[in-house]
């Protein structure tokens, strides 16, 4: 074998490295005009990127609209005075379906603990009828609204590039705890809690 092909063989065989070792940190993604980027992350889900924010430095309620996948109406008011779930997703993006089934228990551990809180889903970036598919594909037991064109990103007071991505609005809707990255359900549970807890 001549020098030139074992230099060949061996640069495959580092970026083959590369992909094996990057892979299984990948925790959420964002799509460019190019396709689906990941971003590397070395935190597994129960400890990626969460957020809590104090009473005391939530902002102004969140006021949101528009359609859901069956084609309904929704207004973040019609859940006033509850805690809400928000969580963006895509079924483009591999993270957000790998998140998919403890988002389920989620919702599901708090319906049977009569928790208030409202789970709601916001796809991103793909038609209603792909969406709805996947939604009766992973058997997600709450309602999401279906992509904008981004238009309803700009109502969270912070951006929002990278999917998975959920976020927790307390009793008045204001910014409460947002997580980036795919959660657990222990996780998002505990910071349903601890957002609702008396200030």
């Amino acid at each position: 074998m001549s020098p030139l092909h074992n230099q060949r063989a061996r640069r495959i065989a580092a970026a083959a490295m590369i992909l094996v070792t990057v892979a299984p940190f990948t925790t959420a993604c964002s799509r460019n005009e190019g396709g689906i980027a990941f971003a590397a992350n070395t935190d597994n889900a129960e400890s990626s990127a969460a957020q809590f924010i104090p009473a005391a430095r939530r902002g102004d309620p969140i006021d949101l609209s528009g359609k859901l996948l069956d084609g309904r109406t929704f207004n973040l008011v019609s859940v006033k005075g509850r805690p809400v779930v928000i969580n963006f997703w895509g079924s483009w993006c591999a993270p957000c379906a790998e998140e998919f089934p403890e988002l389920r228990t989620a919702a599901t551990r708090a319906k049977s603990q009569n928790l208030p809180v409202f789970f709601l889903g916001f796809n991103q970036r793909e038609s209603p009828e792909t969406a709805a598919a996947a939604y009766r594909r992973y058997k997600i037991p709450f309602s999401s609204l279906r992509n904008d064109g981004g238009k309803g990103l700009n109502s969270f007071g912070t951006p929002i590039s990278s999917f998975p991505t959920t976020l927790v609005l307390d009793r008045e809707h204001r910014l409460a705890g947002r997580f980036l990255g795919p959660v657990t359900a222990h996780s998002l549970l505990q910071m349903v809690e601890d957002v609702d807890k008396p200030a």
